[in-house]
């Protein structure tokens, strides 16, 4: 994935970035790129391209941290506020009707391996996460302790931190 991203954003090569990407898709079986994405032009359209880079990367590498990386290298403020979902797993083989929560929890109460699912996306309310509706792009870089600031050797705070 950060192959094909080099090659899209120094050489500016589509076609070899699309391979890149495709080889981690053949890998868990699904199809290439180009012609999951038929309408998007990935060939010719570097904008386009570089939107599905960053949502395998964000598929791919899900829970290792980097699609905040992604989003302040990008400078993404859009996907900042974007309202975020939960997902809650219903059990849809006779197993119950509440959220089933794997090997604790509620597994107990069904012995049986599941082998289907029902999959239901809420949105989440939280809003103690302030850049939902109160972003800054100071939050892009992060703030200097002050006392490094305060030693007098030339470093100056990032902007909006002052």
């Amino acid at each position: 994935m950060i192959y094909a991203e080099a090659l899209l954003k120094a050489k500016n090569n589509l076609p070899e970035a699309i391979k890149q990407v495709d080889v981690v898709r053949k890998r868990v079986g699904l199809g290439g790129l180009e012609e999951s994405n038929p309408g998007k032009n990935l060939t010719t359209n570097a904008d386009a391209l570089l939107e599905e880079i960053l949502r395998e990367r964000a598929c791919e590498l899900g829970l290792e941290d980097v699609r905040l990386f992604d989003m302040v290298r990008y400078k993404r403020a859009d996907l900042f506020k974007k309202q975020l979902h939960g997902l809650r797993i219903y059990r849809n083989d006779g197993g119950g009707n509440k959220p089933w929560s794997g090997t604790s929890g509620n597994s107990g109460e069904f012995p049986n391996k599941p082998s289907q699912f029902k999959y239901e996306p809420f949105a989440i309310g939280n809003s103690s996460r302030a850049w939902w509706t109160n972003f800054s792009p100071k939050w892009y870089l992060s703030a200097f302790p002050p006392s490094e600031v305060n030693k007098n050797y030339g470093l100056t705070q990032n902007p909006g931190w002052n």
